[in-house]
């Protein structure tokens, strides 16, 4: 199953909501996992705002325990 991932740390809040909602809308149907590549070291401010994203096609969100600057977004 081909591998879904997006690298937004580095990014400001905004850019990196705005980045999501495009990766999202790119992702092909009958995807079911997004990787989402946050970091976690500079702050916590992207990976609170992946933990709080809404968006039609995510089931849910959930952070990995192997690697605290990722978060998995399932999808519907």
């Amino acid at each position: 199953m081909k591998e879904y991932k997006i690298d937004i740390h580095g990014m400001t809040e905004n850019d990196a909501y705005c980045a999501l909602i495009e990766f999202l809308g790119r992702v092909p149907p009958g995807a079911k996992k997004v990787i989402v590549v946050h970091g976690f070291k500079g702050g916590t401010v992207l990976k609170e705002m992946v933990k709080n994203f809404h968006h039609h096609r995510v089931d849910y969100i959930m952070q990995p325990l192997y690697n605290e600057g990722e978060s998995l977004i399932y999808l519907k």
